[in-house]
């Protein structure tokens, strides 16, 4: 980045909208130190102020500092507010990946830099909740790895591709009572939910794995048959769209159990080997 008016314009613009977030930013400084610029705008993408983060973004790639990693940032916190807008969940999501991407700089990207460098972070974690950021940590490693390794195209392609995925997943969900279902559909959905009904479920649990199996429904349309392989590789693929366990946990139950209203079957006739083939869903 040669230092003329419009790149002086431009540090000052954000030094000026970062000072409500992270405090006084030296903009020399930014332009003469990458550490010091690294760690300002990494620190600046995880405000919530879009403007401020479209200055890092555009600062970033004008000095060369971070890109990889301020990208793996947008990625991650966009994939967490889609699973879980909690706010105090992701303010502490936030907090920890900020010690953790300061962390991250001038390191080789691969997992035993990445360990080190989380292993540095947890020896400030109160033992009780290492674990909840060791998980926290090792989901942010995907989108970091990816991201850093300019040279893997084809893994960058495929992380892309599961981020858009996701993004039309979300949608789904949001609309799928919009959803129409023709005869051959309806039909498995309207049993699975009695059979639930009948066993005592709450109605929210009932309409929560409804809505799940209407999703399964839904993605089965673009299946090449109507067979027990296509149905594995659609739940394989939805599988991959979650981050949480719990929910990952949620849907498999709700897929392994829908499974058997849709080809017809009942809980009652299923057979060894079907069921241990449903197993192999994990």
């Amino acid at each position: 980045m040669t230092l003329n008016n419009q790149s002086l314009m431009l540090l000052t613009k954000f030094a000026l909208k970062a000072k409500r977030h992270l405090g006084q930013i030296k903009v020399m400084e930014m332009f003469n130190n990458k550490h010091y610029a690294y760690i300002a705008l990494t620190n600046a993408a995880f405000t919530n102020d879009l403007e401020l983060v479209d200055l890092t973004k555009k600062i970033s790639f004008e000095l060369k500092v971070g890109e990889d990693v301020i990208s793996a940032i947008e990625s991650f916190i966009s994939n967490i507010q889609q699973f879980n807008n909690d706010k105090d969940h992701l303010h502490e999501s936030k907090y920890f990946l900020i010690k953790l991407t300061n962390q991250l700089y001038g390191i080789a990207v691969n997992g035993e830099t990445y360990r080190c460098a989380v292993d540095e972070m947890l020896l400030n974690i109160n033992v009780n909740e290492k674990a909840k950021y060791i998980n926290l940590a090792r989901n942010f490693y995907r989108y970091w790895k990816v991201r850093g390794n300019s040279e893997n195209q084809n893994v960058s392609h495929l992380n892309e591709k599961l981020i858009a995925n996701k993004e039309i997943f979300i949608k789904r969900w949001e609309n799928i009572d919009k959803e129409f279902l023709n005869d051959a559909e309806s039909w498995p959905l309207t049993l699975y939910v009695e059979s639930m009904r009948s066993r005592g479920l709450l109605e929210e649990e009932t309409l929560i794995c409804q809505k799940i199996a209407k999703v399964v429904l839904i993605e089965l349309r673009n299946a090449e048959a109507s067979n027990e392989k296509s149905y594995r590789h659609v739940i394989e693929n939805i599988k991959t769209l979650f981050e949480r366990d719990d929910l990952k946990n949620l849907f498999l139950i709700v897929s392994r159990e829908f499974y058997f209203f849709w080809t017809g079957m009942t809980l009652g006739v299923i057979n060894k080997k079907t069921n241990k083939s449903l197993e192999s869903l994990n």
